[in-house]
């Protein structure tokens, strides 16, 4: 049977105690976290999904678009989230697309 993840989420909330924020997802995928983009409304986005695993920033540097999305979740959930923090260091892989 399948159960609604609100309501999982309550049990957990009442259980462990723990503060439980639900997010809107919307434009998560669509915005670059390493650009700043802004989450709210409609807006241009710097970035772009090339393929369902990955994302593309504006200056080129391309990463996962789940871990682009969960850190514009994260964003959305708490905008402290990362307040005083640097922001990730994103490693840099060359290879050649014919090797693959």
């Amino acid at each position: 049977k399948y159960t609604p993840y609100d309501i999982i989420l309550e049990a957990v909330k009442k259980i462990k105690g723990v503060k439980v924020v639900v997010v809107d997802e919307s434009n998560t995928s669509k915005a670059s976290f390493l650009d700043n983009d802004i989450l709210s409304g409609e807006s241009s986005f710097s970035g772009k999904r090339i393929t369902r695993s990955q994302y593309v920033s504006k200056d080129g540097t391309i990463f996962s678009s789940d871990i682009n999305a969960a850190y514009n979740i994260m964003i959305k959930g708490n905008p402290f989230a990362l307040y005083n923090c640097e922001k990730p260091k994103v490693k840099t892989i060359d290879y050649n697309i014919d090797e693959l």
